[in-house]
């Protein structure tokens, strides 16, 4: 069996949320996948450890021993 690395999305309209998966080429995209290695948040928020510019930044955080 073929498997691939997606995003599977979560959260509601308008404010997306997505695990970065494991999962069979074949299923759906948000059908159980086989291992869950990540997630990735799209929406910019303000870094709240950096007061002086008010950049935003998107976050994606990976588990670098399941990867």
């Amino acid at each position: 069996m073929v498997i691939k690395i997606r995003l599977a999305r979560f959260g509601r309209r308008n404010l997306p949320f997505y695990n970065i998966v494991v999962a069979h080429a074949r299923t759906a995209r948000n059908s159980k996948p086989l291992e869950v290695i990540g997630t990735y948040d799209p929406v910019p928020k303000a870094d709240p450890y950096d007061n002086t510019t008010g950049r935003l930044h998107k976050d994606i955080r990976l588990d670098s021993q399941r990867a």
